[in-house]
């Protein structure tokens, strides 16, 4: 009995080595990624709530829309992982051209989307004011969306290979070029006239460019894909089979995505009905909710590269190890990130504005939003588990009820028709949030204990 014990102690701390020497560089490359946002932000605060509450509920709409794309892609590792494992280096080099063909007509359903988002903004409701300069910022904005699905597909490539320091690296980069543009293009220096709003958009959309140079120049000149490079310039027609298979597994994913979005952003559109100020709260408290989940979602992606590679050793007990240790993982770290939130809250506000306006709502925003961190990790790592397993479409349809069904609806009761206002908005957020865990854990019981290789 003890032997059996030592037996899994160790290949449940041989499976944690492996999330985190995985999920570690993905951290920071999502987190620098965010911390473009972030920075923005930051340096956007210095114009005033105006200006704040233009960017954020514009990166809000950006957003809601643009993650059908991410979803959609995020297939493409677990995919990846599973041909490798299986030593299938052709169907692995042959993802890479699917890939950039589906984050095409991905980059096209956006760009229409976005555009129409555009041209109806008013459609949101917002200030008048918020509303002129949010137009202008995402008319802008759109001229980075081809570049940062391409950018998306091939670190997803190089994610499911394993090789995640390269996206760091990048991202790392990307993020350097995007502080230093946005300081020059918002305020003006070294001749440069000084764009304000508009020259954060133009910055974010430089620095995705330049990281989709990087990544590209890395894929196809690296000696570590020379048994996939190969296969990367296939004819279109040669993988119509592995872009059909990324295209149907990935839609799904970009629905969930898009259903947890679609609940933050029209969050936001809604507090926007409110008052400028709590716009601008709601803005930096959801700015350092994205901040805190990318460290979720890195642990997250590294589990459905762990899983996939069970799948496709055909390994049962690799799947569970790899799901249950990101669990523990995911649950530690967001304990973590609930009492710095709590304890921290208005620290982590004055970072962003002293407003006295803003001060009043947002430290109350910032315990709402702690309150959901554990159910929100949770839910991340059974969807990558799922993703792994290549289980997607039970899984959509339990996050679609839970944020569109539950979440908005009890959201817009609690802020309006019982008057709690922003408040009561994110306290609907924290309901959706734990419904999801628990459908989703639910599905994960029942799914892998169908897992049988042997039949």
């Amino acid at each position: 009995m003890q032997e059996l014990f030592q037996l899994k102690a160790r290949l449940a701390f041989s499976e944690l080595k492996d999330i985190i020497n995985l999920s570690l560089p993905i951290i920071i490359s999502q987190v620098g990624y965010v911390l473009m946002g972030f920075s923005d932000n930051l340096i956007v605060g210095k114009l005033g709530a105006v200006a704040l509450a233009a960017a954020g509920v514009s990166n809000s709409v950006f957003f809601l829309i643009v993650v059908i794309g991410i979803g959609g892609l995020s297939i493409l590792a677990p995919l990846v992982s599973k041909a490798s494992e299986e030593e299938d280096h052709e169907k692995a080099g042959s993802y890479v051209k699917a890939g950039l063909g589906v984050a095409t007509l991905y980059s096209i359903l956006i760009v229409l989307l976005l555009g129409i988002a555009v041209y109806h903004f008013d459609f949101f409701g917002q200030p008048a004011n918020v509303t002129f300069y949010s137009k202008e910022y995402l008319g802008i904005l759109i001229f980075s969306v081809p570049p940062m699905m391409m950018f998306i597909a091939l670190k997803q490539f190089t994610d499911g290979l394993s090789n995640t320091k390269i996206g760091m690296y990048v991202s790392i980069a990307g993020l350097i070029v995007n502080i230093i543009l946005c300081f020059v293009l918002v305020y003006g220096y070294a001749g440069i006239k000084a764009m304000g709003l508009n020259g954060a958009a133009i910055a974010t959309t430089l620095a995705r460019l330049f990281m989709l140079i990087a990544m590209y120049v890395y894929v196809f000149t690296s000696k570590n894909f020379i048994n996939e490079r190969k296969f990367f310039f296939k004819k279109w027609f040669e993988i119509r089979k592995e872009t059909f298979e990324l295209f149907r597994r990935g839609f799904p994913n970009g629905l969930q995505m898009l259903a947890e979005s679609c609940a933050f952003s029209l969050a936001a559109v809604m507090v926007g009905w409110i008052t400028t100020a709590q716009l601008a709260a709601h803005q930096i408290v959801l700015s350092w909710a994205a901040l805190s989940y990318m460290v979720s979602t890195g642990i997250s992606i590294a589990v459905s590269i762990r899983v996939g590679a069970g799948l496709g050793a055909k390994d049962k007990s690799r799947i569970l190890y790899a799901s249950y240790v990101g669990l523990i993982l995911v649950i530690l770290y967001e304990a973590g990130t609930f009492a710095t939130f709590v304890i921290g809250k208005e620290f982590l506000t004055q970072l962003f504005t002293i407003d006295p306006e803003v001060m009043a709502v947002a430290p109350t925003l910032m315990i709402l939003m702690g309150l959901f961190q554990i159910p929100d990790g949770v839910q991340a790592i059974l969807l990558g588990a799922l993703r792994g397993l290549l289980d997607v479409n039970i899984p959509t349809y339990l996050v679609l009820f839970s944020y569109i069904a539950v979440c908005l609806p009890v959201a817009y009761l609690l802020g309006f028709t019982f008057g709690f206002q922003s408040a009561g908005i994110w306290f609907g957020l924290v309901i959706g949030l734990c419904l999801s865990s628990v459908l989703l854990a639910i599905r994960f019981h029942y799914y892998t204990r169908k897992i049988d290789f042997k039949t």
